[in-house]
């Protein structure tokens, strides 16, 4: 089976600039990227870090707020760098297949429970959007093993990096979806500060406008 499927697709939304071009093709995702599995085996790296559906990729101490795993267990980790990708198993309400998330933290180490991929393109911003759709779900449902723990996907690394992701004809137009949704993000997070400065100036007011009967 070659790595690239001969249909093509055609988003249903696209950017005028592309219209004309040919559609999308489908190529397995271990044509475009490579596992990683360098271990921590002299305990070199102490820094855990963690795939969070909510959060993505964070600091395992920061994100609990205490130590889940000793340095003495560390050996048998992955080591992670910044760039690199993470699928977690684990499943939730909000990542029903588990989430695929890009390191944003810095170097450091994760479980072999987690697969880490490495893109051979730098520029990859384009995929990790693709992983936050949710149109790879079908094919990890499909692959994993159907006697899989309730709480987590059970889909070994062969069949996980024959996943088919999509390749759009022409680099420019990954760079604007991507840049696209950045931009859409840092609206995000501007609202977001926005709606925090607002509760806080709301929950002012409250203790301001309402008196006290200790008289404070």
């Amino acid at each position: 089976m070659t790595n690239k499927l001969i249909d093509k697709k055609t988003p249903l939304l696209r950017f005028p600039e592309f219209s004309e071009t040919s559609g999308w093709t489908f190529e397995k995702l271990g044509s475009l990227a490579r596992r990683m599995t360098t271990r921590n085996t002299d305990r070199r790296y102490t820094r855990v870090l963690t795939n969070s559906a909510e959060h993505g990729v964070v600091d395992q101490k920061e994100f609990f707020d205490r130590e889940i795993v000793t340095s003495a267990n560390l050996d048998n980790y992955y080591v992670v760098e910044a760039g690199d990708y993470v699928y977690n198993p684990r499943v939730s309400k909000s990542a029903p297949v588990g989430p695929i998330s890009k390191n944003h933290v810095g170097t450091g180490v994760m479980s072999p429970l987690y697969t880490v991929f490495r893109f051979h393109e730098n520029k990859n911003e384009f995929y990790e959007y693709y992983f936050q759709s949710t149109h790879w779900h079908r094919f990890l449902r499909d692959a994993s093993n159907s006697g899989a723990r309730h709480d987590r996907m059970n889909i070994s690394n062969d069949d996980f990096m024959n996943m088919l992701v999509p390749v759009p004809p022409c680099p420019d137009e990954m760079i604007k979806v991507s840049d696209f949704f950045h931009v859409l993000d840092d609206l995000i997070d501007a609202e977001a500060k926005k709606l925090e400065r607002l509760r806080a100036r709301r929950e002012g007011f409250l203790q301001q406008i309402f008196p006290s009967p200790e008289g404070k």
